[in-house]
């Protein structure tokens, strides 16, 4: 299988972009030659896509969603120092036998990755940071997150059970990072901490629960 990525290019071209002030190019990685079958190192993002879409950056007649670009800037922000990415919207192939292997791959894609970062909504922000800084979230930080679009989708699971190293940001300009283990663990104690019975509380936050 080849697995593309996102690498630093040093001059623009017809399968590169510009992030950040820093250009990345598209490039395929044979994963069955030797040379990287045990270290070709990767950074994986995790993101829903929401209904809006945009033009491909690198292939126009095709459609990416709209937080495709701004969930890439959020991550090179934070990891400036990763020199390959992989963002579904931009590296599974558009068509032919590799588009097929590639979504067979997709567990193994994210399992094989040095981490694995989710970017919510920009709208995450204040619950993020109070994860941060307190023991647990409020009750109003747990209805942002109930509304997230990333907690409700099914293959979030497969990504985020299959990664290595998980962590939770937003999209937009900060330098905020949750790990998952602080995340998971605030979250659980917050649906405990609260006083109303646990039925109530599945009736008000079933995606969170799950």
């Amino acid at each position: 299988m080849q697995l593309h990525l996102l690498v630093p290019s040093a001059s623009p071209t017809s399968r590169s972009i510009e992030v950040n002030g820093r250009l990345w190019s598209l490039q395929p990685f044979d994963c069955n030659e030797p040379s990287h079958q045990d270290n070709l190192e990767y950074s994986c993002i995790s993101y829903a896509w929401g209904p809006e879409r945009t033009q491909n950056p690198f292939t126009p007649n095709y459609f990416v969603s709209e937080h495709t670009i701004p969930v890439l800037e959020t991550f090179i922000q934070q990891r400036p120092s990763c020199e390959s990415i992989w963002i579904d919207a931009l590296c599974v192939p558009l068509e032919g036998p590799e588009r097929t292997r590639t979504l067979q791959s997709m567990g193994k894609i994210y399992a094989e990755a040095k981490e694995v970062m989710v970017v919510l909504s920009s709208a995450a922000l204040p619950a993020l940071t109070r994860m941060l800084e307190s023991t647990y979230p409020t009750v109003d930080d747990l209805g942002v997150l109930e509304r997230e679009e990333w907690v409700s989708r099914a293959w979030t699971y497969q990504e985020a059970v299959n990664s290595k190293e998980l962590s939770l940001s937003c999209e937009g300009k900060t330098s905020l990072s949750v790990s998952a283990n602080t995340f998971f663990s605030r979250l659980s104690y917050a649906l405990v901490k609260f006083t109303s019975p646990w039925p109530s509380k599945l009736h008000d936050f079933p995606r969170l629960d799950v």
